[in-house]
């Protein structure tokens, strides 16, 4: 199956509501489109135990050489928020960006500010 998207919500000067939660599918793996390099994910981990979310360079090898994930921690019960993604590191040929949660007791959103 294909990774799940999730929809990012871009903010503006005039409010914006804050978006649903996506869960976390660690088997399909989970993924924003559109970086331009300003998006930002918020992780909260409903989980009595703490889980590590990956995130995939754009080139899966440097020289032969396997890059592992951009990985952080969501501590149980938990809420982290990280970016920005540079284009340049971390987005695929389509411009999104993967994302491995370590289970579905992962929930996600995304939100984007547009350069000025």
């Amino acid at each position: 199956m294909a990774r799940i998207e999730i929809p990012v919500k871009i903010l503006n000067r005039g409010g914006s509501e804050v978006s649903a939660w996506v869960t976390g599918d660690p088997t399909n793996g989970m993924y924003f489109a559109g970086n331009r390099g300003y998006t930002y994910f918020e992780v909260i981990r409903n989980d009595v135990t703490a889980g590590s979310v990956g995130v995939r360079f754009g080139e899966p090898t440097v020289d032969g050489v396997a890059v592992p994930n951009r990985g952080f921690n969501v501590p149980a019960g938990g809420t982290v928020i990280a970016g920005p993604w540079p284009t340049n590191y971390y987005s695929q040929v389509d411009l999104t960006v993967h994302i491995d949660p370590p289970t579905g007791h992962t929930l996600f959103r995304a939100y984007a500010v547009l350069d000025a």
